[in-house]
């Protein structure tokens, strides 16, 4: 094959050119060589130019072959064509068709140059006062339309409907569509709010937490939590730090009034006022009953395989239970009726025990607690029945 080709196809790599080749539907390329292949894949894109000149991978190839040279542009126009008419609205201008002479005369390195055109080219002033004429007949023509709109409305929204209607735009046609349009939508959102619940993991922490706290010792804990909320106020007064201002907005309707924030008074916490009341607490309401839940625990003989009506245990047997870890260290029933004892005796009946315990830090306790022993001994309860209930669940 002879004749130059495309200057970005003579830029490609051969195994290039084979791939574009083939992607275009070009596959006898066996045994050509990379000139051949350039010139095959010049001509096939030159003959569908249509098809392949919006193909970005081909962006270059056209760009280059329009700038090539008069000679290369003039003779992909077969010889003997009509002159081909470019008609607008008011201008027409004919583009003759080129005529090439070639002769062998010339060296190879000298571009010949081409004939001048059978017709001369339209003036400037010719087609400046053509395009004039085209601007201003489209603007008479908008200038038109406008006062048609105007005086006749209902052909502009006629107009408008053939516009919506030709849209990607649809409505529901009846209310049955209109109920399943619905019930997707529904579906689709109740399906992606389940999927991120499933990712929070919400349920699984739930889950955590609801198994750490179906115990007796959380119940307990609770309890004890809750006399100390009311406990603090009283051995840790709170302190005025400042107020935050009032904020009114919408005319009043939104915002909020002046208010004074207090913070506990850590400084208490060096003074005799509240380490006293504080171990006066703790010992009636925790080491005093865990003492009596640990050495009365029932559990410890519930787990002991040897029954004590078959007599003393021995030393062996004696090992064997040792072995043997009891359910509770703490027998939680054991521990609830020894603090509602404690707690009647001490809060109600001012016991001291021996001038070990300060009658006014008794009387401060007495009145910090909601509604004093009482509330205690409603706590103990809460513990001990819990504790009966988990041990009939175990039997």
């Amino acid at each position: 094959m002879s004749g130059t080709t495309n200057s970005w196809l003579a830029r490609q790599r051969k195994s290039d050119l084979v791939e574009l080749a083939r992607e275009i539907g070009i596959t006898s390329l066996d045994g050509l060589k990379k000139s051949d292949i350039e010139q095959q894949l010049d001509n096939f894109l030159s003959q569908n130019a249509n098809r392949f000149s919006s193909d970005s991978r081909f962006t270059s190839y056209f760009n280059s072959r329009a700038r090539q040279s008069p000679i290369k542009r003039e003779s992909d126009v077969p010889p003997n064509r009509a002159p081909r008419r470019r008609t607008t609205n008011k201008v027409e201008v004919e583009i003759p068709a080129a005529t090439i002479e070639e002769s062998d005369s010339i060296p190879s390195t000298t571009s010949p140059s081409p004939e001048p055109d059978s017709k001369q080219a339209p003036a400037p002033s010719e087609v400046l006062h053509a395009a004039a004429q085209v601007t201003q007949d489209a603007i008479v023509s908008t200038a038109q339309s406008a006062v048609q709109n105007v005086q006749n409305p209902g052909h502009a929204l006629a107009q408008l409907n053939n516009t919506f209607s030709s849209s990607t735009l649809r409505l529901p046609a009846s209310q049955a569509e209109l109920a399943q349009v619905v019930e997707s939508g529904t579906l689709a959102v109740r399906s992606r709010v389940s999927d991120l619940y499933r990712r929070s993991g919400i349920h699984e922490k739930a889950e955590t937490v609801r198994e750490s706290l179906s115990t007796v010792n959380s119940v307990a804990v609770t309890v004890a939590a809750f006399e100390l909320y009311f406990l603090r106020k009283e051995v840790i007064p709170d302190r005025y730090a400042f107020t935050i201002p009032a904020v009114k907005l919408l005319g009043g309707m939104l915002g909020w009034d002046e208010y004074p924030v207090y913070v506990p008074d850590m400084f208490a916490l060096v003074t005799a006022g509240f380490w006293i009341p504080a171990l006066v607490w703790t010992t009636t309401s925790l080491i005093l009953p865990s003492l009596f839940g640990y050495f009365f625990n029932l559990s410890v003989a519930h787990s002991n395989p040897f029954s004590t009506n078959s007599g003393p245990t021995t030393r062996r047997q004696s090992r064997e239970l040792s072995k043997r870890e009891p359910e509770y260290a703490v027998d939680p029933v054991t521990f609830s009726i020894a603090k509602a004892l404690i707690t009647y005796v001490v809060y109600a009946q001012g016991v001291t025990l021996g001038g070990w315990l300060d009658p006014d830090a008794v009387f401060r306790i007495n009145g910090a607690l909601y509604s004093g022993w009482k509330g205690v001994l409603v706590g103990a309860a809460v513990t001990g029945v819990s504790g009966l209930y988990d041990a009939v669940l175990r039997k």
